[in-house]
């Protein structure tokens, strides 16, 4: 399953207590919906939740995952989440549910990353003629 989350701006002059202006990746100060979407590896939508505009991604993940879960009974539970999705509370709330899942990393912190599973890297040696 792959989870991901987008935002819908509504362009009216006031908000309301779900229509709130939040994080907007194209900076807009519009009222606004978080959506959160679960689907299979093809793109086919499982389950769709709204939340508040001001609702951080990382906080909408679990509750739609859980409502999932509570619906149906799927034979594996593996997931996938973008970059966006990791936290440690996320993770820390997968493994306690036995959950399998993929996160997906920034670049520059996979380095990092590698070595708590692996130990250190080691570093790379220039080579001189």
């Amino acid at each position: 399953m792959l989870y991901d989350v987008s935002t819908l701006h509504f362009e009216i002059d006031e908000g309301d207590d779900f229509r709130v202006p939040g994080f907007s990746k194209e900076r807009r100060l519009d009222p606004q919906i978080t959506i959160g979407m679960l689907t299979d590896a093809g793109g086919f939508p499982f389950m769709v939740d709204a939340f508040e505009g001001n609702r951080a991604e990382t906080k909408t993940m679990l509750p739609v995952i859980r409502s999932f879960l509570a619906r149906t009974r799927p034979v594996r539970h593996d997931r996938d989440h973008s970059a966006g999705m990791v936290s440690e509370e996320n993770q820390r709330a997968h493994e306690e549910a036995g959950l399998s899942f993929i996160l997906g990393a920034r670049i520059p912190f996979v380095r990092y990353v590698v070595a708590t599973w692996r130990g250190p890297i080691p570093e790379k040696r220039s080579q001189t003629a």
